[in-house]
């Protein structure tokens, strides 16, 4: 009866045995852990840098030796082709002429305070910056310099009737007049291939006719001779060139909010 009590504990050596074999079992399944957390790890990393490198491949060649060289490219493509938009299949010539017209719609409607201070106008703004900010880069850069070269015409063509300003002031010449700049930007323009561009282009420069006409009207019912319209010429030139500053810096302020 005495034995049977005694079992009932375990002695010094079974306990010491159990906790030696509870140890080795804890350094079994720690051994294992660690291995199994390496095995994780150079999976992991030959995973992102093959995905990375297949990526940059199919989708971004032209980054393919920098994504070699440069690992955390490699792994940073690994990551964006969960959002890659892919435009493969994309008409980027019909595209970009339909992107093209809203931009130049959008900076000319600018310029047209009842427009360009309201709501609407901003969202259709920020609408249009941010499809194009899904778009590749070489596509945006075209975007963007097609807005910027739209600017510059618009200035120089603003310059040009000033000029015409003057020569009817002087000489009462009322031929338009298209400056060398005018026609490089022109031509820059064109090299874009721009569906309705030449249209545009051909519109503008018949409505400028009209506006010369109706301007040369004004300015002779304004001033009876032209010896009066002579000495106000510089006033006018002034506040000409207050319009075009404030013109060209809301249409630079609309080109920075979509692309910048």
């Amino acid at each position: 009866m005495k034995n049977q009590e005694n079992k009932k504990y375990l002695s010094n050596n079974e306990i010491a045995y159990f906790i030696n074999k509870g140890y080795r079992i804890k350094r079994i399944i720690s051994n294992i852990k660690g291995k199994l957390f390496t095995v994780i790890i150079v999976i992991f990393m030959l995973w992102i840098n093959f995905v990375g490198l297949f990526h940059t491949y199919t989708k971004h060649r032209s980054e393919l030796k920098l994504s070699w060289d440069v690992a955390p490219l490699c792994w940073y493509r690994s990551i964006e082709i969960c959002w890659h938009k892919d435009y493969s299949g994309l008409n980027w010539e019909k595209q970009l002429s339909s992107d093209s017209a809203a931009l130049i719609g959008l900076l000319e409607l600018s310029l047209k305070y009842d427009y360009s201070k309201t709501l609407e106008y901003f969202e259709a703004v920020d609408s249009v910056a941010k499809r194009i900010s899904k778009y590749p880069k070489d596509k945006k850069s075209d975007l963007k310099n097609i807005s910027v070269l739209y600017v510059s015409y618009y200035v120089s063509r603003f310059k040009d009737n000033g000029e015409w300003l003057r020569k009817y002031a002087y000489y009462g010449d009322k031929e338009q007049i298209y400056s060398i700049e005018s026609s490089r930007i022109e031509n820059e323009l064109n090299k874009y291939k721009i569906k309705g561009m030449n249209d545009w282009i051909d519109k503008w420069k018949k409505l400028e006719v009209t506006a010369i006409r109706d301007m040369s009207i004004d300015m002779m019912k304004s001033y009876k001779t032209r010896e009066e319209l002579i000495s106000n010429y510089n006033d006018m030139i002034e506040v000409r060139k207050n319009m075009l500053e404030s013109d060209e810096s809301i249409l630079k302020a609309i080109i920075s909010r979509i692309f910048d």
